[in-house]
């Protein structure tokens, strides 16, 4: 995928790479996914590309700045290639074994921040060597 003079390309090691291709300088290398290879991709817009992993992720990231927009779907083994409708609505993956897939981009299951839950009542936990002034202090009534 080319967003203007810049290429990204897939890694092995489920990186996104950016390459500048006025002057061929890599830009960076982002760790997008663990664990996981890069099959293929495909551009969406000008900043979103779409990710296939050989896990059967299909995630949808955003190159500026680089953050993961969330999943787009799951295909059965892995996408041997990816393509997008003309109007940008529609998003075709071809399963290694069933064939194609389609997926709508206006369904991205985004990622949500985990969100901590709040515990109302708190229980007093101190040690009691804290309410000692001194180390001998608390010793001694030992």
């Amino acid at each position: 995928a080319i967003y203007c003079s810049t290429l990204v390309c897939g890694s092995s090691a489920g990186e996104l790479i950016l390459i500048n291709l006025s002057c061929l300088i890599s830009k960076g290398a982002y760790k997008v996914c663990k664990r996981t290879c890069v099959t293929c991709l495909v551009s969406i817009s000008n900043e979103t590309v779409a990710v296939s992993f050989d896990d059967g992720t299909v995630r949808l990231f955003s190159l500026f700045p680089n953050q993961d927009i969330g999943i787009i779907g799951r295909v059965r083994t892995f996408s041997t290639s990816l393509a997008v409708s003309h109007d940008g609505r529609w998003l075709i993956a071809n399963d290694s074994f069933l064939g194609c897939m389609i997926f709508d981009l206006g369904d991205v299951q985004t990622n949500q921040p985990v969100r901590k839950k709040i515990r109302s009542n708190v229980v007093d936990r101190e040690l009691p060597s804290s309410s000692q002034e001194t180390k001998s202090d608390f010793f001694s009534s030992l």
